[in-house]
């Protein structure tokens, strides 16, 4: 009995094949010659499809930024399209923790994300900005959600920061910090992330236009 013919090797097959991996092992584990067994074939293999590891590894990022495709409507008001367009990464982000720290940090180079800042900047255009100021809140909004959504996965991943021994002895000399932990306790992540957007909105609305920049002076 001859065995089944396998698929063609194409760069979609591989690219899948290394997310599953991940998401199964953690990034760490992932290496060509896993791959190319996960696909049945030589890892030397995949270089024909992929020229090497930092481009994959660019692949999976853009693959999974590809996955969550929600469309905002441009008739929404500008803060409502930006909380969309954030909202939308996180549950990217928060859907694979194991590549989590690989998306927060590469930029995504595919149609679908550069689709997705342009839309981001003509939001914030419609809050009135433009030049220094549009870079500047959107580099800004894009830091905090960056920010927060690393420190959100690794408390995900069982990385909860100070130990309670040490949050036991912030009371007596640090009681604003002990305070913090209380109310850090009392929300959850949507709640945190939800009102720190509203924040930066707040903001943005408030700038009015003018150019953030420092005068001198």
């Amino acid at each position: 009995m001859t065995e089944p013919e396998r698929p063609a090797l194409t760069r979609d097959r591989i690219v899948a094949a290394a997310l599953r991996l991940v998401e199964a092992d953690g990034l760490d584990k992932l290496s060509v010659r896993k791959l190319g067994a996960a696909l049945g074939v030589e890892g030397m293999a995949i270089y024909h499809h992929i020229p090497n590891k930092d481009a994959l590894l660019q692949a999976l990022v853009d693959r999974v930024n590809s996955l969550e495709d929600t469309p905002v409507p441009e008739e929404l008001p500008w803060r409502d399209r930006l909380r969309a367009h954030y909202q939308r990464f996180r549950r990217v982000v928060r859907s694979h923790p194991n590549l989590a720290q690989l998306v927060l940090t590469r930029p995504a180079r595919d149609k679908r994300s550069a689709d997705a800042t342009e839309a981001q900047c003509r939001a914030l255009a419609a809050g009135g900005l433009a030049g220094p100021a549009l870079l500047l809140a959107h580099r800004t909004i894009g830091s905090y959600v960056v920010g927060f959504l690393s420190i959100e996965v690794r408390a995900a991943l069982g990385d909860q920061g100070q130990s309670p021994s040490v949050q036991l002895n912030l009371a007596e000399d640090y009681p604003f910090l002990s305070g913090l932990y209380a109310v850090d306790d009392s929300l959850s992540w949507d709640e945190q992330f939800d009102a720190g957007l509203s924040l930066l909105f707040d903001a943005v609305a408030a700038l009015g236009g003018k150019d953030p920049r420092r005068q001198p002076g």
